[in-house]
């Protein structure tokens, strides 16, 4: 045999043998630390269509709680049962926020101990007895049969103004990186005004054709209406502005305009169903409309006062708001509410990159409608329609809104300018 063959021969044995060892031999050991990387963090979740329900849970420094916002499809249509139920908008924002934990994956393992937590903001929210300033978001995520999709907390981001954050899997103490594929703090919220339609009376301002302002209060001793100020404001016909009714000082028409565009933008801020012997009272319905001393008590709590001939007084006076469909808008204001803090970043660390959120105070109001003419043609569409929406509540707005909504007639008129020198 040559000295070439036998080479050949030699290099061919030893890279037998070096298969059969790899083949035979004990298998790589995987470190269990990494063993998960790259797999999905929620792996139940595939598609947003088979959500039927969110929660997020945040905690408040302003309330020194945790704040939690439930949305539930409830075999119809979406409604939020954290607000008792109150219509969701609709379907599409759900899905987006859904849709940012479809294949979201573990890139890297931060840490497996649970005393690392409040440093990454990954205490549960709901955990009274964790670090306040390192509690994160908790989001919930269930299928229609209640099934979990996902639930885990979300935690700091790496960086300023990264899409890369901290999170966890509730229940576990493992913590890894993630990076979301759009930002959190635009598409997740626990303020109600995010996920229902905000508008508070959905009319076009254009279609306004009368404003009546009422300033009265009511002296809560004596128990009686004090009679303020009352100012009304007509439309004029053939688009030439507005009118004070009865006549009076020229109006501006600038400013009338931007009244009433003020009060077709008006928004709410929360809500609460309007007890039931209320709405009976103001809807007709005197067989359940008795109300008793628990039932005043609670209504004068919130602004709200009833005279001895049965009226409803509101403290903070009425706006009447007539609309071109042939429908009568009355809105009741009552007492301040509550100072909200919802516009501060809920992630944990986020607001050290923002500037301070003020709280803000918000205010009473209940609507009514109803119709000028009831039997007129068309009259009873746009009625139960706009009673669907408002007869069940009474809302709060912000304080600052209601503010805009207490002109005195002097705003509203046409004001003197002064010449302008010659030359």
């Amino acid at each position: 045999m040559s000295q070439r063959t036998q080479t050949i021969v030699v290099v061919l044995v030893a890279a037998a043998l070096t298969l059969l060892a790899w083949l035979t031999g004990p298998a790589p050991v995987v470190d269990p630390r990494f063993a998960d990387l790259g797999a999905p963090l929620t792996p139940a979740l595939t598609d947003p269509a088979q959500v039927a329900s969110l929660e997020i849970i945040a905690y408040s420094d302003a309330d020194a709680r945790h704040r939690a916002l439930r949305i539930v499809f409830d075999g119809q249509r979406w409604v939020v049962p954290s607000a008792f139920d109150y219509p969701a908008d609709d379907a599409t924002k759900i899905a987006q926020a859904a849709s940012m934990f479809v294949g979201l994956t573990r890139e890297a393992v931060v840490s497996d101990q649970r005393i690392d937590h409040a440093a990454l903001g990954l205490v549960d929210p709901t955990d009274e007895s964790g670090d306040p300033a390192g509690r994160g978001v908790r989001i919930t995520i269930a299928g229609d049969q209640g099934q979990s999709l996902a639930d885990l907390v979300i935690g700091r981001a790496t960086e300023p103004g990264s899409r890369q954050r901290f999170v966890r899997l509730v229940g576990s103490d493992r913590a890894y990186r993630a990076t979301f594929p759009a930002d959190l703090e635009s598409a997740l919220s626990v303020n109600l005004a995010d996920w229902v339609d905000p508008a508070l009376l959905r009319i076009d301002p254009a279609s306004i054709t009368s404003i009546e302002i009422d300033a009265s209060s009511v002296d809560e001793a004596q128990g009686r209406r004090v009679e303020g100020a009352r100012t009304t404001i007509v439309r004029l016909a053939g688009g030439g502005g507005w009118g004070l009714s009865p006549p009076g000082e020229p109006l501006d028409t600038s400013e009338c305009d931007a009244f009433a565009r003020r009060i077709a933008g008006l928004r709410l801020v929360g809500v609460e169903p309007m007890p039931a012997k209320l709405r009976a009272m103001l809807t007709g319905d005197t067989t359940n409309a008795a109300l008793d001393a628990n039932d005043l008590r609670r209504l004068a709590t919130a602004g709200y006062f009833i005279s001895p001939q049965g009226r409803l007084l509101p403290n903070a006076g009425t706006l009447q708001i007539r609309t071109a469909d042939g429908l009568i808008y009355t809105l009741w204001f009552g007492e301040v509410a509550e100072s909200i803090n919802d516009r501060a970043p809920i992630f944990p660390g986020d607001e050290e990159e923002s500037s301070a959120a003020e709280s803000r105070t918000t205010r009473r109001v209940l609507v009514t409608v109803q119709a000028a003419d009831p039997d007129a043609p068309g009259a009873q569409e746009p009625l139960q329609a706009a009673l669907r929406r408002l007869a069940r509540w009474w809302f709060t707005i912000d304080e600052s809104d209601f503010r805009a909504l207490r002109p005195a007639e002097s705003g509203l008129t046409e004001q003197t300018r002064p010449e302008q020198p010659a030359g």
